[in-house]
């Protein structure tokens, strides 16, 4: 077989595996539909449907209908280059929809961190929430075998800090002394505090924002030595999503007993965060402390108390429990401005980026029973995709349905599908107004 019928056949099939992708291109492209508006990973679709129509223009020439290229193969690799750049540009724009599930994936084969983060991308997910399902630490001293090393260096079990003269060190760099105590997890997000280094770099190939979920559980309103154990979770979450790379640190904060005045709870609430937030800015992490609207009325973390904490204390942030709120406001989510209101309130205290979860949701009376399948209860996600349409955010969708990446990838899909449809409409009347202003 000679080289020009390699390259045709090369073609030819590039065409037909490129085929199936250019209806879907086209309308985005053609419309001159905004790119921010498009989640990340529908510009790979975008580029292979550029990369269709060049293939086309070197076989058949320029059509009428068609982009004007000239046939020159290197202007044609030029043009991929320069659209490449510009899928990475639009990346890294400030308007980025993110969809992922709350854990790994259940249809990952893997159940480590890495597969799960492997996993969300060949999903064409971009966002994965990490579960902090316990959070148990114990202190031991080093082995004779580990004085000298660091905090990444140590292989045996998952140390996250160093004891020092009753002084803490979470420097990852510092050398081990042989007096030192080490605080170790015993179940850490991954096998060791050193593979998160090197995760946080995979997680950047894949285009995977990660954040963590502390334990559902937590109560920093009692002072009991419960309040200690949650109080050094959210710690340890910060330290190992500042390892990450990752951007929220997602906890609730405290619950109402019904013994204890809640005016008392709410006090002893709003001091504990004043010291972890300290903390947390003494050490300089960068990820936020996302505090999470919660499902249940004897549970702080309405949208008001949520808004009114962070603005108390800078480096915190609200998280967008849609199903919460939902179950908390007896079903206030119906329509598209139940959602923008939600959206526009939270958006000044985001930093630019809105972090949210949504699933199905049964309640009664104010209180969440339980979460179900997107397609199941009242909440209904078409809606919240139309506000972020309209709105234009930077928002990460973390799915907390039992389905988990399906109800992801679910949510994904539907958004596409609205975004097309009010494409297709802004296209029809934008038309029909041409055409009533050529009539005159």
């Amino acid at each position: 077989m000679d080289t020009d019928t390699a390259l045709d056949g090369s073609e030819s099939t590039a065409k037909k595996l490129m085929g199936a992708t250019r209806n879907i291109a086209a309308t985005r492209i053609r419309n001159h539909l905004d790119l921010t508006m498009v989640s990340c990973n529908t510009l790979p679709v975008i580029t292979l449907f550029v990369l269709d129509r060049l293939l086309y223009v070197n076989s058949h020439g320029c059509r009428k209908d068609g982009w004007h290229f000239d046939k020159s193969v290197h202007l044609d690799i030029l043009l991929i280059v320069l659209f490449f750049i510009l899928c990475l540009r639009y990346r890294a724009s400030d308007f980025m929809i993110r969809f992922g599930p709350a854990g790994i994936p259940l249809s990952c084969k893997g159940r480590t961190l890495q597969d799960g983060i492997e996993d969300v991308h060949n999903l064409s997910l971009s966002a994965l929430e990490i579960q902090m399902v316990r959070s148990n630490a114990y202190v031991r001293p080093p082995d004779d075998e580990e004085i000298g090393m660091t905090l990444k260096d140590i292989e045996d079990g998952f140390a996250i800090q160093i004891i020092r003269d009753d002084e803490y060190i979470v420097d990852p760099d510092e050398p081990i002394e042989e007096d030192d105590d080490l605080i170790c997890m015993s179940s850490g997000v991954s096998g060791t505090y050193g593979d998160l280094f090197w995760t946080n770099e995979m997680a950047k190939r894949f285009d995977v924002s990660l954040s963590i979920h502390t334990p559902y559980y937590m109560d920093l309103g009692s002072n009991s030595e419960l309040t200690d154990n949650c109080m050094n979770s959210i710690r340890n979450a910060g330290l190992i999503l500042n390892a990450l790379g990752g951007d929220v640190v997602v906890t609730s904060l405290g619950i109402y007993d019904g013994k204890t005045d809640r005016n008392e709870i709410d006090e002893n609430i709003y001091a504990n965060v004043a010291d972890i937030m300290d903390w947390w800015q003494e050490i300089g992490l960068t990820p936020k402390l996302g505090i999470e609207i919660t499902g249940q009325e004897d549970v702080f973390g309405s949208l008001e108390q949520v808004l009114d904490i962070c603005d108390e204390f800078s480096g915190l942030v609200p998280v967008v429990n849609f199903s919460h709120h939902h179950s908390r406001t007896n079903g206030s989510l119906l329509e598209v401005d139940d959602f923008l209101n939600v959206l526009e309130d939270v958006d000044g205290y985001c930093d630019g980026k809105i972090h949210s979860a949504f699933a199905g949701v049964e309640y009664d009376n104010g209180n969440e029973r339980r979460l179900t399948p997107i397609k199941k209860g009242d909440l209904k996600f078409e809606p919240l995709a139309e506000a972020i349409i309209e709105m234009k955010p930077n928002i990460t969708i973390i799915s907390t349905s039992p389905l988990l990446e399906h109800d992801a990838m679910y949510m994904k899909i539907i958004h596409e599908r609205v975004l097309a449809k009010k494409v297709s409409k802004d296209l029809k009347e934008k038309k029909k107004a041409e055409m009533a202003a050529a009539g005159e």
